[in-house]
């Protein structure tokens, strides 16, 4: 299996993002392995950086979403208020933030994503 060693800004970040009940800084670790193998830099259509954002989503300037902090901010703030409007559900909360709010209201699922996530976040390396 691979190991994923971010970098310590990148897990700093992710720290400073946590919440205390989700995400955690091992489920923001993980979306970004699944979400972007840690690549800072990656843009996919209208989704940026290390957590791809959305940045026509969420009202954002495209180019604020390449700082990795404001991005891992942005992106676990994302999945927070999915995890508390979606009741709390954590599963429900990944699934929506892959596939996007309204997909997942509209009754799309993709546990594979969230299945991705959990093993990649088994797979990282704090050290």
């Amino acid at each position: 299996d691979r190991v994923y060693a971010p970098k310590k800004e990148v897990v700093r970040a992710a720290e400073e993002a946590a919440y205390p009940d989700f995400p955690t800084k091992k489920d923001i670790l993980g979306g970004i392995g699944v979400e972007s193998e840690f690549d800072p830099k990656i843009t996919t259509g209208t989704s940026i950086g290390l957590m791809q954002v959305c940045y026509k989503s969420h009202a954002i300037a495209p180019k604020s979403l390449f700082n990795v902090r404001f991005n891992i901010q942005k992106g676990s703030q994302i999945l927070h208020d999915y995890y508390i409007s979606l009741g709390r559900d954590r599963t429900a909360a990944l699934m929506a933030y892959n596939l996007g709010i309204n997909a997942y209201r509209q009754g799309k699922r993709r546990y594979s994503y969230v299945r991705r996530v959990d093993s990649v976040k088994k797979l990282v390396s704090l050290k």
